[in-house]
């Protein structure tokens, strides 16, 4: 349930895809320039870019799942911002709080789902939460072209509606529990994670509390890079982020369809080609999300 947070973090760029060209034209809700339009895609990041920080420090007071529970409603508001009050500014003001929503998600997200996971199948669970992203894109794809403003904003609104029904019930992580003393309240929610005995329940609940008790302890910003060990993976970190993020995925996954519609001899109708397109990226990310307990991370992140 959880990974529909993300899921629906992507669908604020997805929704942009499939509508693109509609906005700059004749008969656009909101009549925009190209520029306009421009910022309006990007400004998102905005959003995204002061969030984190403050969602970090609140997964520790409330907890990582009303943080990430509160992501839902958020996206909502902002899709009424734009159905109710369709103009560049409101639109660019829904986006903005859109990107404030996505860096709850992935902030305590991530924090969430390692927490909940065995140790067997925390890989696993950690890829199919960043794989969320791309069924996201996908379901955007694929029902984009076929509805009109107005219906397809409003579906996207309604995808936050299972996030909701769904993640509601579940419990917070073990960890947040024991790091505020609730020791049954840590016990019951790893019963609902976890299909074992009372002993391998209890022995894990005391493994959890180990770790607790080192998170207890003091720490700083530059723990982070007081070994060669430590310096060597932030900067391995970094630099595939970078890569990653100047490679221009994110503008090729956004602007998909109007660059396969300025692509000469091509026999396929641009949205297909689009859905094709999201498919192979979400099948991509199935494959190594199953995989990436089996072959582990580092044969899997080298091939990439």
């Amino acid at each position: 349930a959880a990974c529909l947070s993300v899921v629906n973090s992507a669908t604020c760029f997805g929704w942009v895809t499939p509508i693109f060209s509609h906005l700059l034209g004749p008969d656009s809700e909101i009549p925009m320039t190209s520029v306009q339009a421009a910022w309006a895609v990007s400004i998102i990041e905005l959003g995204n870019l002061v969030s984190p920080l403050p969602a970090g420090i609140l997964t520790n007071y409330v907890g990582r799942k009303p943080v990430i529970l509160a992501a839902g409603p958020m996206y909502m508001v902002s899709w009424l911002m734009i159905i109710s009050y369709p103009s560049v500014l409101m639109l660019a003001a829904a986006r903005i709080f859109q990107g404030i929503a996505m860096g709850l998600v992935y902030t305590a997200g991530p924090v969430y789902l390692g927490e909940i996971a065995s140790k067997t199948t925390r890989g696993t669970i950690s890829s199919i939460f960043f794989n969320s992203w791309w069924l996201g894109f996908l379901i955007e794809y694929a029902v984009g072209p076929y509805l009109s403003f107005y219906p397809f904003t409003y579906f996207t609104l309604a995808l936050n509606i299972p996030f909701l029904l769904l993640f509601f019930w579940q419990p917070d992580s073990p960890y947040f529990y024991l790091m505020n003393g609730e020791e049954e309240k840590a016990r019951k929610s790893l019963r609902w994670f976890r299909d074992s005995t009372p002993e391998e329940l209890q022995e894990e609940l005391e493994e959890i509390k180990m770790s607790v008790e080192d998170l207890k302890k003091s720490s700083s910003v530059s723990d982070i890079v007081a070994t060669p060990e430590e310096r060597k993976a932030l900067t391995i970190l970094m630099v595939l982020s970078a890569v990653r993020l100047l490679s221009g995925t994110g503008a090729i996954t956004v602007y998909a369809t109007d660059i396969f519609n300025l692509t000469p001899k091509l026999f396929i109708p641009s949205d297909i080609v689009t859905i094709v397109l999201g498919i192979v990226l979400f099948v991509g990310g199935c494959i190594s999300s199953f995989t990436s307990d089996l072959l582990g991370r580092r044969p899997l992140l080298m091939v990439s």
